[in-house]
C-alpha cells in the first residue's frame, strides 16, 4: 500500500503544534527578560494557562516579580548558565518589601500537585545578606531562646507548601533572600539535585515528610545551610558540599511543640550522609537542640575544617561576638540531644580527632562532640573518647569504638593496663644521629607555646621523653635521628601489621622548612631501600605539636630497620618524642620491647599469674593467699 506522504506530513505538523501547545512560554504573556520591566502580571498569565497541565518555559534573562506566583505549571523549567543562551540564564529577581507582612512571602508558592519538577531556574532577592553583620538581622535574646523568630522579617525563593508533594529541584540556585527552600509539605518525596541553594538560610525544614534527598550541588547560608524545626527531617545526602558559613545545620523552635502539634522534637531522623563536606565552619557543623531526639542516622566521610578565628580579610565565619561571646566560639564541631543508634564513621578527608580549633589544640580536655543523653549503641569510628562528652548514659547503652577509632587514638590507655612492646630502641645512645646532636629537655624547657598535649599525655603520660635536635653549625645537610629496630636486622621481616605513633615540633616557622617522619626497610627479593611515610613533610605555622602516625604498615618480604625523624631546617633546632612502634593495636608507649605498664598490674580475684622459669625447667603458676606465695609447676 502507497503511503500518503503528505497526509503524513500534516500529520507530523498536527503533533508538532500539540507538542508546542503543551509548553507555555511566558514571554507569550508579554515578559520581556529585562529587569526594568515588572514581569509579574506575565507571569501570573502565563500561570493561569497552564492550568496545572502544561510545563512553563522561561527562557534566559531578568524578570522581576514583585508578587508570590502560586505556581499552576506540571513543571518550570528555564535555560541553563552559560550553555543554553546568556551566562545568567534564567534569573527571576524577587523585589518585594522586606516588612513584617511580607514575612516568609515566596517567589514561587507550590501549594498543590505532585511530581512537579524544576530545572535551570536562578532566584534571588534585592537585598545582600553578609555574615559578618548577622546582629543587625537576629535578635540576640530570641537568638539565645533558638526561636524562629529571632530573625528579622525577609522573604523566601521557593516554598512547598502543604498539599504538594514529589517535587524535583534539578540544578535551581537562590541567594540574596532570606530563605532559599522552604520545605512545608505534609506528604511526599522532595529531591534536590545538583543546587546552589542559598539565602540567610539556605534550607528550611518546618514539616518533616519522611523523604528527603540531596545529592551534589551545596546548602549553605549566611547563618547555617539548613534550618531545622522541632520536627527534625528525614535526610539522605550525597556528595553535598556545606559550610562556608556559621552552621551548617540549625535547630529552632518554631512553635510546633509549643501549640502541641508535635509531641516530641524530634533531630537526626534516620540520616543517611556519604561524603557531606562541612568545609570552613565558623561555629558547628550540627547544632542540635538539646532536648531533640536522634535515631538510626549515619555520617560516612565526613568532611570537615574550621574557618579562621579571627577576621582577617580570609576565610572567616564565625558568629559576630555581639551574638556568641569569644570565649564560646568554636566549642564543639557537632552538637546533639538525645542519640540512638547514631553512627558517625571515618572521614577520608578532615577527621574529626585532628581538627580542635588552633585556639583549643592545646587545651586540656577539649572536647569537640556533645550528646545530652546516650541511648542505645552508637558508633564513632574516627572520634575518640578524648574528643566527645555526654550528660547522661543509659544503663543499655553502648559506645562501640571501631578498630580504626582505637588506632588512631590509642585510647585504650583505661581498658588496658598492658602496653605493647616497642619495637624500636628508646636508648638515645643507640640512635643513628645525623648532622646534628641530640640532648634531653624538660618540660620547663620547652618554648614558649610547646604545651604538652592531651593527644602526647595519653601515649606517653604526663611526663613524656623529651628531646631536642640542634643542627650542625656547617648546616650542610638536612637532620635526621633514626630509631633503630630492637630486633634488625635479622629478626625484622615482619608480616604483621605494624603500628608507628610519634610527635614532633619545629622552632622556625616559615614555609620551606618541613619535618618527616618515616620508617625505613629494604625488600629481601630485590634489595631495594624503601621509605613508608606515616605522615610527611609537615610544614608549619605555628609553634605546635604534631602527631606522626601510621597504620596498618605491611609489605610482605621487607625487612624493616628503622623509624627516624627528619628535617630541613639545617639552622634551627627542633623537639621530639621518641617514636612507638608495635605489631598489634597500639597502646601508650613503652620504652621496652616487652609488655609494660606504668600502673601497678591488678590480676582479677581468685586468679594466678604463669611465668617461665629463667633456667628453662618449664612454666610455673604463681598464687597467694594469707599464707604467703605459691608456685606450682604446670
Amino acid at each position: 500500500m502507497a503511503i500518503d506522504r503528505a497526509a503524513l506530513s500534516l500529520a507530523k505538523q498536527a503533533k508538532v503544534k500539540l507538542d508546542n501547545a503543551s509548553v507555555i512560554n511566558v514571554k507569550d504573556y508579554g515578559a520581556t527578560g529585562e529587569a526594568s520591566q515588572d514581569a509579574t502580571e506575565a507571569f501570573k498569565a502565563a500561570m493561569a494557562a497552564c492550568g496545572m497541565r502544561h510545563a512553563l518555559f522561561i527562557p534566559a534573562g531578568d524578570y522581576r516579580i514583585r508578587e508570590p506566583i502560586i505556581n499552576n505549571a506540571s513543571r518550570i523549567y528555564g535555560e541553563a548558565k552559560y550553555v543554553d543562551s546568556g551566562k545568567r540564564g534564567t534569573r527571576l529577581l524577587f523585589d518585594l518589601p522586606r516588612t513584617a507582612a511580607n514575612d516568609m512571602k515566596a517567589c514561587l508558592h507550590f501549594d498543590k500537585g505532585s511530581n512537579l519538577h524544576v530545572e535551570h531556574l536562578t532566584i534571588t532577592g534585592t537585598f545582600t545578606y553578609n555574615h559578618r553583620n548577622l546582629d543587625q538581622y537576629i535578635n540576640k535574646e530570641l537568638f539565645d531562646q533558638r526561636k524562629i523568630e529571632m530573625f528579622e522579617p525577609g522573604l523566601c525563593a521557593i516554598h512547598i507548601d502543604y498539599n504538594c508533594g514529589a517535587v524535583i529541584l534539578d540544578n535551581v540556585s537562590t541567594g540574596s533572600i532570606k530563605c532559599g527552600v522552604w520545605f512545608n509539605n505534609r506528604t511526599g518525596h522532595i529531591t534536590l539535585l545538583d543546587c546552589s541553594i542559598g539565602g540567610l538560610f539556605g534550607l528550611y525544614v518546618r514539616k518533616n515528610t519522611g523523604d528527603f534527598f540531596v545529592m551534589g550541588g551545596t546548602l549553605r547560608g549566611d547563618f547555617c545551610g539548613v534550618l531545622l524545626g522541632d520536627v527534625g527531617a528525614n535526610l539522605e545526602m550525597i556528595r553535598v558540599h556545606m559550610g562556608f558559613a556559621p552552621y551548617g545545620f540549625f535547630q529552632v523552635n518554631d512553635g510546633q511543640i509549643d501549640s502541641g502539634a508535635e509531641l516530641n522534637r524530634k533531630g537526626m531522623v534516620a540520616w543517611q550522609f556519604h561524603a557531606v563536606k562541612f568545609e570552613q565552619i565558623g561555629e558547628c557543623a550540627i547544632d542540635l537542640l538539646p532536648d531533640s531526639y536522634s535515631w538510626a542516622s549515619s555520617i560516612d566521610a565526613y568532611g570537615f575544617s574550621w574557618s579562621r578565628l579571627v577576621d582577617d580579610g580570609g576565610w572567616f565565619f564565625c558568629m559576630p561576638d555581639s551574638l556568641v561571646s569569644p570565649a564560646d566560639k568554636q566549642k564543639y564541631a557537632i552538637k546533639l540531644g538525645d542519640v540512638d543508634k547514631v553512627r558517625i564513621m571515618y572521614d577520608y578527608t578532615t577527621s574529626l580527632p585532628f581538627t580542635l580549633p588552633d585556639h583549643r589544640r592545646n587545651v586540656p580536655g577539649e572536647k569537640i562532640v556533645s550528646f545530652r543523653h546516650l541511648m542505645e549503641d552508637c558508633i564513632f569510628e574516627s572520634i575518640s573518647d578524648r574528643f566527645w562528652t555526654y550528660a547522661t548514659k543509659s544503663a543499655t547503652s553502648r559506645v562501640r569504638a571501631t578498630p580504626i577509632q582505637l588506632y588512631e587514638d590509642a585510647i585504650s590507655l583505661g581498658q588496658n593496663a598492658i602496653t605493647s612492646g616497642n619495637l624500636v630502641h628508646t636508648n638515645p645512645a643507640t640512635w643513628d644521629i645525623r648532622y646534628g646532636t641530640v640532648e634531653p629537655v624538660t618540660l620547663a624547657q620547652l618554648p614558649e607555646g610547646l604545651a604538652i598535649t592531651d593527644d602526647i599525655i595519653e601515649i606517653y603520660g604526663a611526663n613524656p621523653p623529651l628531646y631536642k635536635f640542634v643542627p650542625d653549625a656547617a648546616g650542610t645537610n638536612d637532620g635526621e635521628v633514626g630509631f633503630n629496630f630492637v630486633q634488625a636486622p635479622d629478626n625484622s621481616n615482619y608480616r604483621d601489621w605494624m603500628y608507628y605513633r610519634g610527635f614532633f615540633a619545629m622552632t622556625n616557622i616559615n614555609a620551606f622548612s618541613t619535618l618527616a617522619a618515616v620508617i625505613e626497610g629494604q625488600d629481601l627479593t630485590t634489595g631495594q631501600w624503601l621509605v613508608a611515610f606515616p605522615q610527611f613533610n609537615q610544614r608549619f605555622q605555628q609553634i605546635e605539636w604534631r602527631k606522626a602516625y601510621g597504620n596498618q604498615y605491611r609489605r610482605l618480604n621487607t625487612r624493616y630497620r628503622k623509624a627516624k625523624y627528619m628535617s630541613s631546617d639545617r639552622v634551627n633546632p627542633f623537639y621530639f618524642i621518641p617514636p612507638t612502634v608495635s605489631l598489634v593495636t597500639p597502646r601508650p608507649y613503652s620504652p621496652t620491647l616487652h609488655a609494660y605498664s606504668r600502673d601497678d598490674l591488678e590480676i582479677a580475684s581468685g586468679k594466678s599469674l604463669i611465668l617461665n622459669a629463667t633456667d628453662g625447667s618449664g612454666r610455673y603458676k604463681i598464687t597467694v593467699d594469707a599464707n604467703g606465695v605459691k608456685s606450682t609447676k604446670l
